[in-house]
């Protein structure tokens, strides 16, 4: 864990001048900056981290002017690891969604176990701050903040009143439809409501609040996340071959009289030490040889039926020469540019695959058959992009993405409300 704190603080540093007031700016900016990239899980944390603080100065005024060195354990850790996370989200480190499921309910818990009895009702934290679009029909939305349940509360979205309940002194619970609620296809949304109470709390041993009705009006945002989780771009790799090409050049010759001479033509070690073998293709078109002198012979061709990669057969046909009406040998040279290849195993990308996931079904996507690897591109519904391999997996936390012998199955775990 970050000591940034306790390093840093001198034993006369007041907590809200050097420590608090900076994660506070911290969060703010964070805030602003998640909300132009549509990052969600940061907006929600950061947004979670600012209402702890308000609330914990509140509830703790006496010991503002206090070093950093004073509070409990339980207290400096909170802010160590509050300002830890906020500074990673700020250097663009990728935070679970998991953990931010984790933290914000932890910080909510900090809220609801602060003292509040001598202050106004005021609103000092909600959550959820993010909501998916699938789980359970109802959402709770639990309001925290001092003496809001006796502070007569009404809760209503564009205008339209909703039932507000009590928990406890210090806690409202709205029940909202998920259902009613707008989630776009592919972008981030934002369900806008309107709390409003009174200034101050009821007592009915305190007169003067039977009639104040001097209402205060607090807003509260929800990120609504997009019904797509994420949009994928798979590249395959697929086996490729490089192919370099020369020309072996060797004259060959044979003498006798009216037969079919085979001639046989190994490749050069040259050659063969290098890789190269005979294109055979090339050698089966008998178009690689020419006549070089003889008498009463010629070059035939190859062989078809002999043409491996490192020799074949070479025909030459001979006649016969008559010298004084006796028969004598024919002859010939015969010129041979054999052609030679060398092949190389290499990848080349295959064509691009895209689709779209959502939060709740599988899904396969088969690859080329014979696919040697690939590179995925995962555009996420916070707003990041994320490329993986088969070694990496979506640093979200949000989907699954394994190499099965049909495919790529990517399996999404969607997260609760946060």
């Amino acid at each position: 864990m970050a000591t940034l704190i306790s390093g840093a603080t001198r034993a006369d540093d007041p907590v809200t001048d050097f420590f608090l007031g900076g994660i506070e700016d911290k969060a703010e900016n964070l805030m602003e900056k998640a909300r132009s990239e549509a990052n969600a899980v940061a907006w929600g944390v950061a947004d979670a981290a600012k209402s702890v603080i308000e609330a914990w100065k509140l509830s703790n005024a006496e010991l503002l002017d206090k070093a950093f060195s004073g509070l409990s354990v339980q207290q400096r850790e909170l802010f160590n690891n509050m300002d830890e996370t906020l500074t990673r989200l700020e250097n663009n480190q990728e935070l679970v969604v998991r953990d931010a499921e984790k933290l914000t309910a932890e910080w909510s818990g900090v809220i609801k176990n602060l003292p509040f009895t001598n202050h106004d009702p005021e609103v000092l934290n909600y959550r959820p701050r993010v909501i998916v679009p699938i789980g359970e029909g109802t959402v709770p939305l639990v309001v925290t903040g001092p003496k809001l349940s006796s502070a007569e509360p009404s809760f209503n979205s564009s205008g339209k009143a909703m039932p507000v309940g009590r928990s406890t002194d210090h806690e409202l619970l709205v029940q909202l439809n998920r259902g009613d609620l707008t989630f776009e296809e592919t972008k981030s949304s934002f369900a806008q409501y309107k709390l409003t109470f009174d200034s101050k709390a009821f007592s009915w041993w305190q007169p003067w609040t039977w009639w104040s009705r001097d209402r205060i009006t607090r807003d509260t945002t929800i990120w609504l996340l997009p019904k797509q989780m994420a949009a994928f771009t798979i590249v395959p790799m697929l086996p490729s071959e490089d192919v370099a090409a020369g020309t072996y050049g060797v004259q060959v010759g044979a003498r006798g009289k009216d037969s079919a001479y085979p001639q046989n033509v190994p490749l050069a070690p040259l050659w063969v030490d290098q890789g190269y073998v005979y294109d055979a293709v090339a050698i089966a078109q008998n178009k690689f040889f020419s006549d070089a002198g003889g008498d009463k012979a010629s070059c035939s061709g190859a062989k078809i039926d002999s043409i491996g990669p490192l020799k074949f057969t070479f025909m030459i046909q001979l006649g016969h020469r008559t010298v004084g009406g006796s028969k004598r040998d024919a002859w010939v040279n015969c010129n041979l540019a054999l052609p030679i290849v060398k092949k190389t195993p290499s990848r080349v990308v295959g064509d691009e695959i895209s689709g779209v996931l959502n939060w709740t079904d599988d899904k396969l996507q088969p690859l080329p058959e014979d696919t040697l690897d690939y590179t995925i591109s995962l555009k996420m519904f916070n707003g990041r992009t994320h490329v993986l391999t088969k070694e990496t997996s979506d640093p979200s936390g949000v989907v699954t993405v394994e190499r099965v012998k049909q495919g790529i199955l990517f399996k999404p775990k969607p997260p609760r409300d946060f």
